[in-house]
């Protein structure tokens, strides 16, 4: 049985703008597809370590990424 942990999910509103972040984002994570308990317009989500929350905002206020919501979800 796999133990849940919280991650750090940012969702996007294209599929263009999670492949973008993707191609460019040097911190830890990878997309995945959209957890249920979330709503977002393309269906894809940046799944970071929660101890990287600081460093991740920090990279969406300074680069300008176009995202829809951070949030804490436990997976």
């Amino acid at each position: 049985m796999r133990v849940k942990q919280t991650w750090l999910i940012v969702s996007f509103s294209t599929t263009n703008d999670a492949m973008r972040f993707e191609a460019n984002c040097p911190i830890e994570g990878r997309l995945i597809p959209l957890p249920t308990s979330l709503s977002s317009g393309c269906g894809l989500a940046w799944k970071s370590p929660l101890s990287l929350k600081m460093e991740l905002l920090d990279y969406l206020s300074k680069e300008s990424v176009v995202y829809e919501q951070v949030v804490e979800l436990l997976l």
